[in-house]
C-alpha cells in the first residue's frame, strides 16, 4: 500500500475531501491551544525534529545523527518517542530484549544503532511523562521525535524535515492532502532540513533550509554487487528504496511494496523466502523494515542502513549549539 496518489496532485478526490481537511484543521487549532494551555517545560534543553505531512520524509536518520553527535559530545541523550505501532502506552525506555510490537519499529531500530552511545531511547503515548521519566534517568538533552505537532511539550529548537521532491504534495491538509499542519505554521520552526533537494527546490515561507542527502550506505551495498536481488519494504514512499537499489547498479528481479509500518508475518516473510530460493536471490530490506522482523524471520535477510552526508551538517549543528548556548 503506498502513499495516496491523490496527496500528490489537486484531482478530484482530493477537492471532494477538501471541506473534511478545514473539520481537520479547526479540530488542529482546538487540539493544539488546549495542548499549548498546558504545555511542559522541561529542566533540560528539547530539541524537537519532525514533520509537516504525513509520510516518510528523512526524520529519523536524521535524529539518529543528532543524537550520535550530540552523545559524543558530553551529553545524555534521551530520544522520545510516540512508539507507534508499539503497544506500550507506558512511558517505557527501549533495551535489548525490547520488540517493535511492544515500542514500534523506529525506536528498535533508534536503539540498535546508537546502544553503543550514551543514548537512550523512551516511548510512550503521553510525551510530557517520558520526558519527565527520561529527566529523571540522567538525560541532559532530549530530542523529541516527530514533534512538530506535539505542542504539549516545550522545546528550544524545533526543526522541520522536508522531502527535497513535491515537499507540500498537492498542498492541502488531512485527508485531501498530506499536510499535517497549514504551509503557515512552518514559520514556527527555527529551521528546516531538505532531504535529497532537487533542482528549483521551492521557497519555505521564509523559513531557512539547510540541505543533506540520505543514501544507502556504501559499504553496505558493496556484497550485493552482481546478486540477484529480491527488495522489499514497508514505508511510506517504498519507491525511494527501490530506486536508490537501482541507482547503485544492483540487479533487482522483484520489488514487493507492503503498507508502512506492515508487521511481517510468518506467511509473509516464508513467501518471500520461497521466491528468493527460487530465483537464487538475495532479500534486501530497509532497516526500519528490520526491526520489525523476528530473530528467526530476520534470518538471510540483508538491511541497508541509510548514510546522511552534506555540508550543511556541521551548519546545522553549530546553529542548534548556539541557539541552546
Amino acid at each position: 500500500m503506498k502513499t495516496p496518489q491523490h496527496w500528490q496532485n489537486k484531482n478530484l478526490l482530493a477537492y471532494f475531501l477538501w471541506p473534511v481537511s478545514q473539520l481537520y484543521l479547526m479540530g488542529r487549532s482546538i487540539h493544539r491551544w488546549q495542548r499549548l494551555k498546558n504545555q511542559y517545560w522541561a529542566g533540560v534543553p528539547v530539541i524537537s525534529v519532525g514533520n509537516i505531512t504525513a509520510g516518510g520524509a528523512g526524520k529519523t536518520p536524521f535524529v539518529a545523527a543528532l543524537a550520535r553527535h550530540f552523545a559524543e559530545n558530553g551529553y545524555q541523550v534521551a530520544i522520545l518517542s510516540r512508539g507507534y505501532g508499539g503497544k506500550h502506552t507506558e512511558p517505557t525506555q527501549v533495551t535489548d530484549t525490547s520488540t517493535a510490537i511492544d515500542v514500534g519499529d523506529e525506536p528498535v531500530m533508534l536503539h540498535r544503532q546508537l546502544a553503543h552511545l550514551p543514548v537512550q531511547v523512551w516511548v510512550g503515548r503521553q510525551r510530557p511523562a517520558v520526558a519527565a521519566r527520561a529527566e529523571r534517568s540522567g538525560a541532559t538533552l532530549l530530542i523529541l521525535d516527530d514533534g512538530f505537532q506535539r505542542d504539549d511539550i516545550g522545546r528550544n529548537v524545533d526543526i522541520v524535515i522536508l522531502r527535497g521532491e513535491h515537499p507540500f504534495g498537492n498542498g492541502y491538509c488531512l485527508p485531501a492532502g498530506p499536510l499535517r499542519d497549514p504551509l503557515p505554521a512552518l514559520k514556527r520552526a527555527h529551521f528546516a532540513v531538505v532531504m535529497n533537494p532537487v533542482e528549483g527546490t521551492p521557497k519555505y515561507f521564509h523559513t531557512p533550509a539547510y540541505r543533506l542527502k540520505a543514501t544507502l550506505e556504501n559499504e553496505a551495498l558493496k556484497p550485493l554487487k552482481n546478486k540477484n536481488i529480491i527488495a522489499f519494504a514497508g514505508l511510506a514512499y517504498p519507491d525511494k528504496f527501490f530506486g536508490q537499489l537501482e541507482k547503485n547498479g544492483l540487479k533487482i528481479l522483484q520489488k514487493i511494496a507492503f503498507a508502512d509500518h506492515h508487521f511481517y508475518t510468518e506467511k509473509d516473510i516464508q513467501n518471500l523466502k520461497n521466491q528468493a530460493n527460487k530465483n537464487s536471490a538475495t532479500l534486501v530490506t530497509t532497516e526500519k523494515d528490520f526491526a520489525r522482523l523476528t530473530k528467526r524471520q530476520a534470518e538471510n535477510i540483508t538491511a541497508i542502513p541509510l548514510h546522511l552526508s552534506g555540508d550543511d551538517w556541521q551548519n546545522i549543528t553549530a546553529e542548534i549549539e548556539k541557539i541552546l548556548r
